[in-house]
């Protein structure tokens, strides 16, 4: 019965059980030993009040016909020291202070119910202490004169007042703390120092206190200085000379606001921190997590409280991690570093983290604090940052491997060139050798030009102004006219080449660009000779699901597996070590990937080490059913025809050239079918000439040159002649370059090097 006396008695007037069975559990929780009762509305309220004698009220802002300021008011008027604490929904900063300045003990809102059991102790210990308060003046000021020296050792403000309103006495406190002299504070009254009270104010309250209704409220008295000082005013009734006078005490609340403040301005600072923060017990427990820390995670506060950091653990730390971790902190030191977790949806994240540890009073750790940066797109940053280092050195030294690469295959075939042409010119070289001479001279010559041609054309591609020009034509023909072409040079070497599969004659017509096919062809059968020492490589193509596919199968050494990755990138292949001294720049796959990518497709390789090979490329199926011979293939018949035409004449030619070598070569090409050659360095000079000289048969019109270039001297040369024959002459490659010529006014292209049976082909096809 005893323990049952010693509980603190609660009343709640809360119309949610629920509210209440939770607040129940957070009391225990924390240890408060107490026996309740709960008040549903106004009429349980005052009934339960006297019934029960509560030494503590938890109430709503409202219950079913009180609101909070009534409660205030009622329970002032029942217990002036009974204390009353606010746990409610509203969060109304005004409604609260305003319910603290009516006297309440404090104001939680429900979702921050863990700070009940706190303020419960400080309710209890505030509403003793006023007791204690009051008990002390009733003891100590039956005579003012007989307990002043004690007054004046308070640390709250002393008023005497007579029940008609007029101060009668003040304590040395209120002298110190308002800055006026004891006679100036009797003179002005309590009403004379404070913001809101006047003495009409003050004489109702002492008619109310008559009339049994204690006095406790919060004001504001002013200082000497104009300072507002917030002070909470308790009165009572005692006997000063036999007579009946009233004692107000003040107590200045200036500390506890400013601590308040603080408080909330810390709370609201972690509330709204950008980091995200975590408060755990000394265990480690989570206590608290800020919303920033939720909407990283994804984990709510309620989820994670209860639980250690373990919970987002992502296991990519190690054991001896954590051990570093929590030996630094238990020693009393901040710890910092990296870290990555686990979110609720399984996503790992970085967080640069600090974690420190708070003392109490006796220098013990209670809590840990927790601060987090999330650092993930910062990593990422820097990975990429780094990848891209790599790339950049993996490129330069790539390049570099390809200019060496390029030197010693342009270097290699100009030896053979310079080196034989200089013994040609030696006396004594016989006919079989001038032979063997003439033909490495020429070999050498293709070799370079080879690689001149990658050059340019990966330069191109690099620049992105390839263009990519469709026209229709037999691919079967194509395939075959490769096969052909590359036959003598496997046969050589004692290979067997030929086509292996093409397309029915209904279908072999198709439409993309002729001249990237070709190259990509060429470059997957020359590799395949070329690598290729026994056996045989077949060609061939077929279509599947409205693609056509080609491909080159050779019975070579074969690819390596790690090489397979690299052996289609720019400048790789130049790079790779082999025991082989083949020549070649070794761009031929990179530019073939890079049609390939251009035409819509797609190219691989499959192979096995020493077991041969097969490069394969696939392009979107564009297909016609003409079965009419093509444009290029009416011209080879107009060219045959020529062959067996007598009917020649000898042409009057313009050279427009501005390179003397080239111009002496074009010469002596065109010496047997010209009356007369004329030698054009610029292209003002043509046009001149050709204006001067309507009987002009031919003009091989360089696009190169000073002044005028070849395209402007042909439209200059268009506005006044529409029938001399221009052919075209450049050391560009494409169809894009021989479209250009041609809507310049061109009748025909060529490109160099020039070789004399295509040019003399052209010549007898347009003149004769």
């Amino acid at each position: 019965m005893s323990n049952k006396q010693n509980l603190l008695r609660i009343l709640f007037a809360e119309n949610n059980r629920s509210d209440v069975i939770l607040a129940r559990k957070i009391l225990e929780h924390q240890g408060v030993a107490y026996t309740d009762d709960i008040a549903e509305n106004k009429m349980e309220f005052m009934s339960k009040l006297n019934a029960f004698e509560p030494d503590l009220v938890i109430s709503n802002s409202f219950i079913p016909g009180m609101d909070g300021y009534n409660l205030i008011k009622k329970v002032r008027d029942n217990n002036c020291y009974l204390p009353v604490i606010f746990l409610t929904d509203s969060t109304s900063e005004e409604q609260a202070a305003n319910l603290i300045k009516e006297g309440a003990g404090d104001y939680i809102l429900k979702e921050n119910i863990e700070k009940l059991p706190g303020a419960v102790r400080e309710a209890i210990e505030t509403s003793q202490s006023r007791k204690d308060i009051v008990n002390r003046q009733d003891r100590l000021y039956e005579t003012v004169e007989e307990y002043r020296e004690l007054i004046n050792g308070m640390n709250e403000t002393v008023w005497m007042i007579h029940t008609d309103g007029h101060v009668m006495d003040v304590n040395n406190t209120a002298v110190e703390m308002l800055g006026y002299s004891r006679e100036e504070l009797i003179e002005k009254g309590l009403h004379g120092i404070d913001k809101y009270l006047s003495g009409d104010i003050i004489k109702d309250k002492i008619r109310e206190m008559q009339e049994g209704q204690t006095q406790l409220f919060n004001t504001w008295h002013i200082s000497e200085e104009g300072r507002e000082i917030p002070v909470e005013i308790s009165s009572s009734f005692i006997r000063y000379h036999g007579e009946k006078v009233v004692l107000c005490v003040a107590r200045d609340l200036t500390e506890r606001i400013k601590a308040e403040d603080n408080i909330r301005l810390l709370s609201r600072s972690v509330e709204q921190s950008p980091a995200s923060i975590i408060i755990t017990d000394s265990d480690g427990k989570i206590e608290y997590v800020n919303p920033v820390f939720s909407k990283i995670t994804g984990y709510t506060a309620e989820e994670l409280k209860g639980h250690t950091p373990r919970f987002f653990k992502s296991g990519k730390q190690t054991k001896a991690f954590y051990e570093d971790l929590w030996n630094t902190i238990l020693s009393g030191k901040e710890w910092y570093g990296e870290m990555i977790n686990k979110k609720k949806n399984g996503e790992f994240y970085w967080e640069d983290l600090s974690i420190s540890p708070i003392f109490n009073k006796n220098n013990k750790i209670t809590h840990f604090v927790s601060v987090r940066e999330d650092i993930t797109e910062k990593k990422k940053m820097i990975e990429d940052l780094q990848l891209a280092k790599q790339k950049a050195e993996e490129s330069d030294r790539l390049k570099s491997a390809f200019l060496a690469n390029v030197s010693h295959e342009i270097r290699t075939p100009m030896n053979g060139i310079l080196g034989f042409t200089d013994i040609l010119r030696e006396p004594g070289v016989t006919k079989e050798e001038y032979d063997k001479y003439i033909e490495i001279i020429f070999k050498s010559g293709q070799r370079l030009m080879n690689t001149v041609n990658d050059i340019v054309e990966i330069s191109k591609i690099e620049a992105g102004i390839v263009n990519v020009d469709y026209v229709e034509f037999n691919v079967n023909n194509v395939i075959r006219d490769i096969v052909n072409n590359c036959r003598p040079d496997a046969e050589r070497k004692g290979l067997s080449m030929k086509t292996d599969k093409l397309l029915p004659e209904a279908k072999t017509f198709i439409k993309t660009d002729r001249e990237k096919v070709e190259s990509i062809i060429n470059n997957l059968v020359n590799n395949a000779v070329k690598y290729t020492t026994t056996g045989e490589i077949n060609v061939g193509c077929f279509i599947e699901d409205a693609q056509i596919e080609f491909y080159v199968r050779d019975t070579g050494e074969g690819v390596p597996e790690d090489r397979k990755h690299a052996i289609f990138n720019r400048f790789e292949q130049a790079d790779i070590s082999d025991s082989h001294a083949f020549e070649g720049s070794g761009l031929g796959l990179s530019i073939s990937k890079s049609y390939v990518d251009m035409l819509g497709g797609d190219i691989w390789v499959e192979s096995e080490e020493s077991n041969g090979s097969v490069f394969c490329f696939r392009i979107p199926l564009h297909q016609t059913e003409k079965s009419t011979e093509t444009i290029a293939e009416k011209k080879h018949t107009k060219i045959e025809d020529a062959k067996t035409t007598d009917k020649r004449r000898k042409l009057k030619t313009i050279i427009a050239e501005d390179d003397e070598t080239s111009y002496f070569y074009l010469a002596t090409l065109l010496k047997d079918i010209n009356s007369e050659i004329v030698h054009c360095k610029t292209g003002s000079e043509t046009v001149d000439f050709c204006r001067n000289n309507p009987d002009v048969d031919l003009i091989l019109m360089d696009i190169k040159m000073p002044d005028l270039d070849g395209y402007q001297a042909t439209r200059k040369i268009r506005e006044f002649d529409k029938d001399v024959y221009i052919i075209a002459q450049t050391a560009y490659t494409g169809l894009s370059e021989r479209d250009k010529a041609i809507q310049a006014g061109c009748d025909e292209y060529i490109s160099k090097p020039i070789k004399k049976s295509e040019l003399l082909k052209l010549i007898k096809v347009s003149i004769y």
